[in-house]
């Protein structure tokens, strides 16, 4: 299925749904859907699949073992489903999306494709869901990577990071981190 074939498949009076996503084409493009509206991004560029893959690995040694570092899964926020770069689990998912409460930590990996959505869209909905923890990683600045906390029904910065700079975060589980580290060997 092309992406066009996707986009002829739904009449643009009926709002996108999870259904809808799931049957989405898999050409390396995100799909998430705001709110029954879709938005597609374009592919991630080599940067940002070095940095994800780096992050993964780095969440993979801290997380508890019946958790699980993901990509590629929905996370579904009532009428909204979101696809974070990065989603560690509570447990392994059992399909390609899943429900927030779900969802221990969201990171998204900013670049030009996705800066406004990453700084403000996607943790707005995501706290407001309940999910514990979102980071943002800025491979551009610095590195730069913020650290958000949730604290009622919004996040709060719990560190800002850049470069060099480490910080040991201990909820939802203990890890320490560098934005230096993310990125690839200069």
């Amino acid at each position: 299925m092309t992406s066009n074939d996707l986009l002829a498949a739904v009449p643009p009076t009926e709002p996108w749904t999870e259904r809808h996503w799931r049957g989405r084409p898999h050409d390396g493009r995100r799909y998430e859907i705001l709110d029954g509206a879709l938005l597609i991004s374009p592919p991630a560029s080599p940067l940002r699949q070095e940095v994800v893959h780096r992050l993964m690995a780095l969440l993979a040694q801290a997380i508890p073992p019946e958790a699980a570092v993901v990509r590629d899964v929905g996370v579904v926020l009532g009428a909204s489903l979101l696809a974070p770069d990065v989603v560690v689990l509570r447990a392994r998912p059992q399909g390609a999306s899943v429900p927030a409460s779900q969802v221990l930590l969201a990171a998204e990996v900013s670049d030009g494709a996705n800066v406004t959505t990453a700084a403000t869209t996607t943790p707005l909905l995501l706290a407001a869901a309940g999910v514990p923890a979102y980071w943002r990683v800025e491979p551009h600045a610095g590195p730069a990577v913020v650290l958000h906390r949730l604290a009622s029904d919004t996040y709060s910065v719990e560190g800002r990071l850049r470069d060099e700079q480490t910080q040991t975060v201990t909820s939802p589980f203990q890890v320490t981190i560098t934005p230096r580290r993310l990125l690839p060997p200069r």
